[in-house]
């Protein structure tokens, strides 16, 4: 078994088909197909399920993928160590929170390829508790999101933190009362509010919302702040957003007033499984992230 089979049976597991993993490495299918092989001789069983044109990790090939990652990982270490120059190198499917994959992710990912051109993958943008599940999964080795809760096959960081607030559109006619009408005026107006989903803390039932006594009139969900603030821009709607997404939509939004005793806080996180904590490439990544993040402010 040589280090190329275990880096194809690698990609394979995080595509789970073996077409995909050699178009993503411009290797033949045969040679990923070939590899697997060579990885059940030596371990004598299984590491796949097969189902039609997919696969799937079964047990003893989610113990391999953990054990070869780290293998990897241990490898990009010592390379940093004997030479702190050393370009990294790797195959990385990387995932966020819509907003966050488009604004932060990607920049920072475009930011390490350009110094470490040996650095490839697959970028993903979907709602919070999809990519969640990938990591978990195994097919995912670093997410972005907004506030995740706490699982144990994870290892979330903190990165940034803020405050959920209140938006419309410039000219909207809330803004032409007074501070103290607005929040009380704001259940006349319909709203645009985050769609609830697991393994997320926050949802449409925000308890700010029932402190302040107000009942939102809930058009339709989002699962972007994107496609929120666009949806605002175009009626007399408003919604509920990160206070980090109002520094790309100044121009043309506009954040409420919030009262004493407004208190809600969101976090954006890093997420990585466990035995890829020490990955270089996955950790210079993440403090680029952090950096990016506190520069926006």
């Amino acid at each position: 078994m040589t280090l190329d089979q275990m880096k194809y049976f690698l990609v394979a597991a995080k595509y789970q088909s073996v077409t995909m993993a050699g178009q993503a490495i411009h290797i033949s299918p045969s040679a990923i197909s070939t590899a697997i092989s060579k990885i059940e001789e030596e371990f004598q069983c299984q590491v796949f399920r097969r189902d039609g044109k997919y696969i799937f990790l079964n047990d003893e090939g989610r113990i391999l993928q953990k054990e070869f990652e780290t293998i990897f990982d241990q490898i990009q270490l010592v390379k940093t160590k004997v030479n702190k120059a050393a370009s990294f190198q790797g195959e990385f499917r990387l995932g966020g929170s819509h907003f966050l994959s488009h604004r932060y992710l990607s920049l920072a990912w475009n930011e390490a390829q350009k110094e470490h051109p040996g650095l490839r993958g697959e970028l993903l943008s979907m709602h919070t508790a999809l990519i969640l599940s990938e990591v978990i999964k195994g097919t995912v080795d670093f997410a972005l999101c907004f506030s995740p809760q706490q699982h144990p096959d994870f290892i979330q960081k903190e990165l940034f933190k803020g405050n959920l607030r209140i938006a419309v559109r410039k000219g909207h006619p809330l803004l032409k009362l007074s501070l103290s009408q607005q929040l009380k005026a704001l259940s006349q107006y319909p709203a645009i509010l985050h769609k609830p989903t697991p393994g997320v803390e926050v949802c449409e039932k925000h308890p700010v919302f029932s402190h302040f006594g107000i009942q939102p009139k809930v058009r339709f969900y989002f699962d972007s702040d994107d496609q929120a603030i666009e949806c605002i821009l175009r009626s007399d709607s408003w919604t509920l957003i990160p206070d980090i997404c109002y520094r790309h939509y100044a121009k043309v939004i506009q954040l409420l007033h919030s009262p004493k005793g407004w208190n809600a806080p969101y976090h954006i996180c890093s997420v990585t499984p466990h035995h890829r904590a020490h990955n270089p490439v996955l950790q210079q990544l993440e403090q680029r992230i952090k950096e990016l993040l506190h520069r926006s402010c």
